[in-house]
């Protein structure tokens, strides 16, 4: 089977259309250039979540362990949904994948995206009203070890207030209650 190229512009056509399928309502910026798409968006579904669609259609990566680029191939199923194909793994930390074979539904091709990195930015507007709202939040629901005034005053654990702040604001998705977000953003 002839592997087929896929120019980051129509990877990122490709990319629009899943997008799309899994948050309907959400709005997408998506520029691409020779080798790298970019992504943004404001508030709306969370970053990984995104990058969890987006990471299939990367053409490859950096194994920063070794310093190495490492490419990978994809299988397009005629309905439009593609898998990983081949990645021949490095011998740092990526891993290789082989799922090549010989019965695969018929028009099936095997494509190389155009796109070796895709970058995914969610825009939080209010920041500064979110984050001050997850510190109020935190301080008046939470014992804060340390004694007032002091540097270490405002830890939870081993995590700042603010670190912990930060990522609720990130992590907040709508109709979610600030305890949710909290649970969620102390352990990530």
């Amino acid at each position: 089977m002839e592997k087929i190229y896929i120019s980051s512009k129509d990877t990122a056509k490709h990319i629009r259309k899943a997008l799309k399928a899994s948050f309907p309502k959400q709005v997408f910026s998506i520029r691409s250039d020779h080798n790298c798409i970019k992504i943004h968006w404001e508030d709306g579904p969370l970053r990984k979540d995104v990058e969890a669609i987006t990471e299939q259609y990367e053409a490859g990566g950096f194994d920063g362990m070794i310093d190495l680029d490492y490419s990978q191939s994809h299988y397009l199923f005629p309905d439009g949904s593609i898998t990983l194909h081949y990645r021949e793994g490095t011998t740092g930390y990526i891993s290789e994948i082989d799922n090549r074979s010989d019965s695969l539904p018929e028009g099936t091709k095997i494509v190389q995206f155009g796109a070796k990195y895709i970058f995914c930015t969610r825009h939080i507007t209010d920041y500064e009203t979110k984050y001050t709202k997850a510190v109020w939040w935190i301080r008046s629901n939470n014992v804060i070890t340390g004694n007032t005034g002091t540097d270490w005053a405002d830890m939870f654990g081993n995590k700042s207030v603010e670190t912990i702040a930060r990522n609720m604001t990130y992590n907040h998705v709508e109709n979610q209650s600030l305890e949710d977000t909290f649970i969620q953003s102390r352990n990530g």
